[in-house]
């Protein structure tokens, strides 16, 4: 059978191999490389696993050399490519290997994007840590999950987003059944990210207050230590007041104690709080009467007063903490912190 010739007004163009295959290899890095970039934060929707993420850069590299080949035909020109992309894989597998180890030592792992948004079960119990950047939300959870190992199992998760921190660790009850124990980290309540729960579903409060940040005595500290723009925690005290259900259980924690020495405010001048080593066993040894008076002395009376029914002061509060130096002088509060909370949200532990 003979197949009729088009006129030549409808015969097909020719196209050169070479042409179609730079198209398709660009239509290939084009998505390749949107999926990189979508791995990254803040694009990514959904976190995507490390061996998803190693793929997708694999394509990467293998697709732009593809693509050389084809636009750069010259031996020399092709030779250099991939060794750089070799020494650029071996630089990102050491870099990726270094960031896993340093994950792996301290007990931790990535918490999913389905479990962050999955909704919280009678086995729960959220608590809120609340305070302006730079106050030590991060420092002092850390602390707190490496202050109960007897009660913790399995390994403490973690998660991101934007200034939203997420950590969550199993927690053995006192009846021997296993509940979850998640902590949110969030900055002043007026910023919350959109993936906050509402402050009705969290059981408890932790209220983080750095001394150099307080407004009514941040002018009293040397310049070098003052940094951003000065808060009266107080109004953070009213805030909460307006804002957590009735009843929840909130704990005001002063963070950064070691600092205290270096204010010359008259309050502490009087008190006298010791300027030189001294210190360290000074607050760490206060007990709640002598913590309630050095935060009137830092004019936080708000932490003095009772807020119910809008919220209860939580066992032991106000808390003042240190997260421990290189001086060999160790941390301390942040334990005390954990035990309360724990015995507060699984009643009836050790008994």
């Amino acid at each position: 059978m003979n197949i009729p010739e088009l006129p030549v007004e409808l015969a097909l163009p020719t196209i050169q191999r070479a042409v179609a295959l730079t198209v398709v290899l660009a239509a290939f890095l084009g998505g390749v490389a949107a999926h990189v970039v979508t791995t990254l934060r803040p694009f990514a929707r959904h976190r995507t696993s490390p061996v998803g993420a190693l793929l997708g850069l694999s394509a990467l590299v293998a697709g732009c050399i593809a693509f050389g080949t084809i636009v750069v035909r010259e031996q020399a020109v092709l030779l250099a490519a991939a060794v750089a992309s070799g020494i650029g894989a071996s630089g990102y597998s050491l870099v990726y290997t270094g960031l896993g180890r340093r994950a792996d030592a301290g007990a931790s792992d990535v918490l999913s994007d389905a479990e962050l948004r999955r909704a919280k079960t009678r086995a729960d119990r959220w608590v809120l840590v609340t305070g302006p950047p730079g106050s030590g939300k991060t420092a002092l959870v850390t602390q707190m999950m490496g202050a109960a190992p007897d009660r913790l199992m399995g390994p403490v998760r973690n998660a991101r987003d934007g200034a939203l921190r997420v950590t969550q660790v199993a927690v053995q009850d006192p009846v021997g059944g296993v509940g979850q124990l998640r902590v949110w980290e969030a900055p002043t309540l007026g910023a919350r990210s959109r993936r906050l729960p509402s402050l009705e579903e969290f059981d408890a409060a932790v209220l983080t207050i750095d001394p150099v940040q307080h407004a009514p005595i941040a002018d009293s500290f040397p310049d070098m230590l003052q940094g951003g723009s000065p808060v009266d925690a107080n109004g953070a005290v009213l805030q909460l007041a307006d804002s957590m259900r009735e009843g929840c259980v909130v704990w005001a924690v002063a963070t950064k104690s070691d600092l205290l020495r270096f204010s010359v405010h008259p309050g502490l001048l009087d008190l006298p709080l010791q300027p030189g080593p001294g210190w360290h066993q000074q607050v760490r040894g206060m007990d709640v009467r002598a913590r309630r008076e050095l935060a009137e002395t830092l004019e936080l009376g708000q932490l003095t007063r009772d807020h119910q029914s809008a919220f209860r002061w939580g066992t032991g509060s106000p808390l003042f903490t240190y997260v421990g130096g290189s001086n060999g002088q160790g941390a301390f509060g942040s334990s005390e912190l954990m035990r309360t909370v724990l015995d507060t949200l699984w009643p009836g532990w050790g008994r």
